[in-house]
């Protein structure tokens, strides 16, 4: 009789003992997952282009990158009156046009910067350091030689614009990679937003062009494992 219940005292101890451990685990996993922070989802970047088509002497494509709260602005256009347009655009996000990028030394890329600056004086202007060297070297005989020919949409200012820092811009904190400053050609680069797996290039119409991108992209892919 009594090694019976000595039995069943260790028993009922054991299964006691096994009760505790499990709600002291299961109090372990909950204070665990409670430390654990959540983790940041990615900012939604949208990219609008805009092309004058027709409407320019120029084709060449603006793009709007756009974040929830700020607009970055990827070239300033060729025309006074296609500038306005994406003036316009711009205006009609509502929100803050915190950057213009300019991807190219020629003054399509850039000569429509005075309309931009007129309406948004506080927007930094910003480009790699090939390109604002290409654009103080040229931009006189360029504005002396288009002026006359552009008449009311030829720029009422000319703007340089200073050196990016570094090698991306952000839009709401969100990355915009620019891909090839110490590339094959700096002075044609490529923009690369990670979060949407999506780059583009200015001005790629030359053989000359094109192999300096497929060495970036090569140079880029073995050094970062990142293919585009």
């Amino acid at each position: 009789m009594f090694h019976k219940k000595s039995s069943i005292g260790v028993m009922l101890l054991l299964c006691f003992t096994l009760v505790l451990s499990a709600c002291a685990g299961k109090a372990n996993t909950t204070n665990n997952e409670s430390k654990e922070e959540p983790k940041k989802q990615a900012t939604e970047l949208k990219i609008t282009p805009f092309n004058p088509g027709e409407n320019g002497l120029f084709s060449v494509s603006s793009s709007l990158i756009e974040g929830p709260k700020e607009v970055v602005l990827v070239d300033a256009q060729f025309e006074k009156s296609n500038a306005e347009k994406l003036v316009k655009m711009i205006q009609d996000t509502g929100k803050k046009l915190t950057t213009v990028y300019v991807s190219h030394k020629d003054p399509d890329f850039y000569f429509g910067l005075s309309a931009i600056r007129k309406a948004f004086p506080d927007v930094k202007i910003v480009a790699t350091p090939a390109t604002v060297e290409g654009i103080k070297a040229t931009i006189k005989i360029k504005n002396d030689f288009w002026s006359p020919i552009l008449k009311e949409n030829a720029p009422t200012e000319l703007i340089v614009p200073e050196v990016l820092d570094g090698d991306k811009l952000t839009v709401d904190g969100e990355t915009v990679q620019v891909v090839g400053l110490n590339g094959a050609d700096p002075s044609h680069t490529v923009l690369w937003v990670p979060s949407k797996k999506q780059s583009w290039a200015a001005y790629l119409s030359t053989r000359t062009c094109m192999s300096g991108w497929q060495t970036t992209r090569l140079q880029r892919a073995v050094t970062t494992g990142v293919k585009f």
